[in-house]
């Protein structure tokens, strides 16, 4: 009679738990605020952002501080991020704040558009060997910026009878490096006739163009001799 033999199979399963690397995400233990969100493009933005330890359980073996902190922040292009963007805390507190500020240049490219960066925070709890990994993330807006400068502004005559008129001119130049638009020139005075026009429309000021101005302003009938100042705004 034959005889088998009986062979019996094991399967083993290791597990092999990795030490001192990020555990997965867990509840947020900071609270960030942002300042310096709204970007001017064409300069170099100042922006702080200050996380708070802000976590609280109530369990017994919870800590009461956060150890070995690193705080990265990333910016996203085409927005530039000046200098580090690293910054290590051996030890922060239930309830203490830290706040970092660096600046960030926006390209006039960026103009009109919305970017989300973000901020990532590592740490150790008392007693644990892994640290846990929490990321938040920022918004930033770009926008441009108008500046109008009037200069060479004159009237001629430089002297005018009661009743009489005078023409007003000058440049008007936007310095900035996005479009004005419905732009006005006014000219006001306590020497200027009542219901007389006394304003320009000049509609569209493209940027770095110069655009020249002219208007007639009239005087009051009933003006006593002498030297009058004249305003103009735009």
């Amino acid at each position: 009679m034959f005889r088998g033999h009986m062979i019996t199979m094991f399967t083993i399963l290791v597990l092999l738990v990795p030490i001192g690397v990020a555990e997965g995400q867990s509840p947020a233990h900071f609270s960030l605020a942002v300042a310096g969100q709204s970007l001017t493009a064409g300069f170099n933005n100042n922006v702080t952002i200050t996380a708070t330890y802000s976590y609280y359980s109530k369990t017994a073996y919870s800590s009461t501080s956060l150890y070995d902190i690193d705080l990265a922040v990333s910016i996203p292009s085409p927005l530039q991020m000046l200098g580090d963007n690293h910054w290590y805390y051996d030890r922060i507190r239930t309830g203490d704040s830290v706040a970092v500020s660096f600046e960030v240049y926006a390209p006039t490219a960026a103009i009109g558009s919305s970017y989300d960066g973000s901020v990532t925070l590592t740490y150790r709890e008392l007693g644990e060997i892994s640290y846990t990994e929490e990321t938040h993330t920022i918004s930033f807006s770009v926008h441009g910026w108008i500046s109008l400068v009037l200069y060479s502004v004159q009237v001629t005559p430089a002297s005018a009878p009661p009743g009489g008129n005078a023409t007003v001119s000058g440049n008007l130049l936007n310095s900035g490096n996005i479009a004005a638009y419905n732009a006005n020139v006014t000219v006001e005075s306590e020497a200027l006739a009542p219901g007389k026009p006394a304003s320009l429309y000049l509609g569209e000021i493209d940027p770095n163009i110069p655009r020249p101005f002219s208007l007639m302003v009239y005087f009051k009938k009933n003006l006593t001799e002498g030297t009058y100042g004249v305003v103009v705004k735009v």
